[in-house]
Parts: C-alpha cells; structure tokens; sequence
C-alpha cells in the first residue's frame, strides 16, 4: 500500500474489522462507499461513485482469509471526450492476512499483521481494488444502436486535427536499405 493511501486509511475507523470479535466460520461484513469515502481517498481515476463492499472473513489457523467482492459505479472521465459517464465495477479479490510482529505487505494478496494489534484497515485495500477493476483505456460505451456515447462537439473537434498519413517520397538507397530489413 502507497504511504499516502496508507495514512489516509489510518485515520478512517468506519472499515475497520477487529480479530477479536471474528468467530471460527466465516464472517460478512457489508460497507457502502460513497461520498465520503471518495472524498477521502482523491483521485485522478475517478470523480466519485457508489459501490457496495461485501468482505467475507475466514479464520485460518495462520490468520484470515479475506474475500472482497465490489459491485457499483465510478464516475470517471472519457479518454476521448473528457465528460464524465458512470463505469459499472463488478470486481473480487482475495487477500490472506498472516500474524507476525509487525504490519508488512509480503505480496499485493498477502500481509502480515501484528496479533496484538488485534485489527485491520480495510479502506486501503479498497481503494487499490478499485483502482484494478478500472481499465486503462476509458472510453464512454456506445449506445443501443452502435453510435459513440463521447460528446459530439468534441470528436468534431477532433477529428478536425486529425493527422492522416501521407507517402512521402524517400531516397531510393534508405528503400533498398529497408528490403535488406524486412528480409531478416
């Protein structure tokens, strides 16, 4: 977890689960994100949005085994246009956590945890999860009938600047340097 996220996470207290009061079967614990949490956790992957945070907690001799399952929308900005438009998050991850002496990140689905700390910041590990449900490469869905959902205006605009390839003519030698090329 990035030393940023990890001090925001800290302060949060709402999606803290406690050791303790975890029994030996599975436990499920059910978080809303919303408004507030998106203030928090600022980013230029997203405007904001709802998403609903179900975490299935497992106890294992070692530590505990956590399944988080997120459904919802992020309100993020088109590649191509630059509008806003809502983009449907359906995402889970699993994440081990194992009792040691202190807080360490072993591999992104594996962290150790003191016992005596006897609790775990979850918002973090949301955060990050969200972030890997986006792909790289947003653009607005098109509609029922096969058109760009993206801003008129704008792809106008666009495509008044787009740069179509032109042949130039090249030096006859660089041609049969290129032949040689394409050969090997």
């Amino acid at each position: 977890m990035q030393p940023e996220i990890r001090r925001i996470a800290m302060k949060k207290s709402e999606y803290v689960i406690h050791f303790s009061g975890i029994k030996e079967e599975t436990e499920t614990f059910e978080y809303s994100l919303g408004d507030s949490f998106f203030r928090d956790f600022k980013s230029i992957e997203w405007e904001g949005g709802r998403i609903g945070a179900v975490v299935r907690v497992g106890r294992r001799p070692d530590g505990l085994t956590l399944d988080f399952e997120l459904n919802g929308e992020l309100t993020v900005i088109c590649d191509r246009c630059l509008e806003s438009f809502p983009y449907p998050v359906n995402t889970c991850q699993r994440l081990f956590v194992k009792y040691g002496s202190q807080f360490e990140e072993l591999t992104e689905d594996v962290v150790v945890v003191a016992k005596e700390d006897n609790q775990l910041e979850l918002s973090g590990f949301l955060y990050e999860y969200l972030v890997l449900a986006l792909p790289v490469k947003r653009v607005h869905p098109d509609d029922t009938s096969g058109k760009s959902g993206c801003n008129e205006t704008m792809i106008k605009r666009l495509e008044q600047h787009l740069v179509t390839e032109k042949t130039e003519k090249t030096d006859p030698r660089w041609d049969d340097l290129k032949k040689l090329m394409d050969k090997n």
